[in-house]
């Protein structure tokens, strides 16, 4: 019989972090829709500027030119969030693999082996505290097997 306090822990934080890599990743496309649009918004102003119109784009091309949010603010922060998104998607698979490997019958010691090893390279506060009771339960079905 499972354990459903423990299932149910699992799957909420499944959630929770699920939750989170939804969020990075939204952050990561916002990050090339902004430098794409600038880019494009740089070379239609220049395009413009180039036929004769009466239109004067000269402040608006030196004010583009001058914003910096790529090199200031996303590139710096883009490694980061490309690790984030790796790590929160290595945990996702681990947690699910972990309640799947509880709901069998009898406990698929072989998949709670490896995604408990998974979890147990994860630093979030809520998954270590979690690996006990998950070695618990790999403990008791080894022996049951």
């Amino acid at each position: 019989m499972p354990n459903e306090s423990l299932l149910t822990h699992l799957l909420q934080l499944n959630e929770a972090f699920a939750l989170r890599q939804k969020r990075a990743n939204a952050v990561q496309s916002a990050f090339k829709l902004a430098t794409t649009t600038h880019n494009k918004t740089i070379k239609a102003l220049r395009d413009y500027a180039e036929h004769d119109t009466t239109v004067d784009v000269n402040a608006a091309q030196e004010a583009f030119a001058r914003v910096r949010v790529r090199e200031e603010a996303i590139d710096p922060l883009t490694p980061d969030l490309r690790r984030e998104i790796k790590a929160l998607a290595t945990l996702n698979a681990a947690l699910k693999e972990s309640a799947t490997a509880l709901r069998s019958e009898p406990v698929d010691v072989a998949r709670l082996d490896k995604a408990l090893t998974a979890l147990q390279a994860s630093k979030e506060q809520a998954v270590v505290e979690i690996i006990p009771e998950l070695q618990s339960e790999l403990d008791l079905a080894q022996r049951a097997g």
